[in-house]
């Protein structure tokens, strides 16, 4: 099924000003049986966690993920309403994906830190934030400075919390930086944008996620014209252009939790009811699009 597949990335998910519509969202998630959540100390202006906390604290048949090294905003709370009062004078433009592109490494540090003291303390800010974590990833680890000291306090700190231990990575997945980790690590990176083509085959792989779906199908319409036109089929098909999409990474990244976002709740609605739709027998005919 589609919808049990896929996990709500709470990167934009915001508390303060923001709160009731976050809960809004993650409600709906809920309503629509997406039972998976992605947050970390610095998403949402680093008041994401506190939603997540919010929304899910009686509910037990959700995976919870969060993320050490990123360091939370401070100001996270006061800055949601800041840009409430921006917004009222000049509404958000909508975001774009345009200069996007896949990465296959991240190779400069991305402002977080590795040392155990911070992510101990970071830690024990995210366990009260969210009650429990089900899962404890490195965020955006650099590979050159991943050694087994910081292998083995990662896995201290994922079983001291009752977490699967794992790694986050904005670059594209592959088995080179994979190998770096132990065995049964979880993975959470970028989709290839030939898994998605179809042109080269995913690995079928129960311990990762993929995230950034629909940034490279935007970038993979550019260059690649037989993909954009099966892209515009799927989703006449479906109804919903990352509905389509999410069914094809779904069809094509066997076993993989398929991460997907939204600020918007009546986009958010649509897109999870052509989900719905999908497992209701429309998988197949989205996949032969292409």
């Amino acid at each position: 099924m589609l919808i049990e597949r896929m996990v709500f990335g709470c990167g934009r998910l915001t508390g303060g000003a923001s709160e009731r519509e976050a809960l809004a969202l993650v409600g709906a998630c809920l309503d629509a049986g997406v039972r998976g959540f992605d947050v970390a100390p610095s998403y949402g202006i680093g008041t994401a966690e506190a939603v997540i906390g919010k929304a899910l604290k009686h509910r037990r048949d959700c995976v919870i993920v969060t993320k050490l090294g990123s360091t939370p905003d401070p100001r996270g709370r006061a800055k949601t309403w800041a840009r409430a009062i921006k917004r009222l004078v000049r509404p958000a433009p909508p975001r774009r994906g345009a200069a996007f592109t896949p990465v296959r490494q991240v190779s400069e540090n991305s402002g977080c830190h590795w040392d155990e003291a911070h992510l101990r303390e970071k830690l024990d800010r995210s366990l009260g934030l969210l009650g429990r974590i089900d899962r404890l990833y490195l965020h955006d680890p650099i590979p050159a400075q991943v050694d087994t000291a910081l292998i083995a306090l990662v896995d201290e700190l994922a079983a001291n919390v009752g977490a699967a231990p794992g790694y986050a990575t904005a670059a594209v997945w592959s088995a080179a930086e994979d190998a770096i980790y132990p065995a049964g690590w979880l993975a959470q990176a970028a989709v290839e944008p030939d898994w998605l083509t179809g042109a080269v085959v995913a690995p079928a792989s129960g311990t990762l996620t993929v995230h950034s779906m629909v940034m490279t199908a935007d970038w993979l319409a550019v260059h690649d014209a037989g993909f954009a036109a099966g892209l515009d089929r799927a989703s006449a098909v479906a109804g919903n252009r990352v509905a389509a999409l999410l069914a094809v990474a779904a069809a094509r990244v066997p076993a993989a939790g398929l991460v997907f976002a939204s600020a918007d709740r009546a986009r958010l609605g649509a897109l999870l009811s052509a989900c719905r739709q999908i497992d209701a027998g429309k998988q197949a005919e989205i996949v032969a699009c292409f």
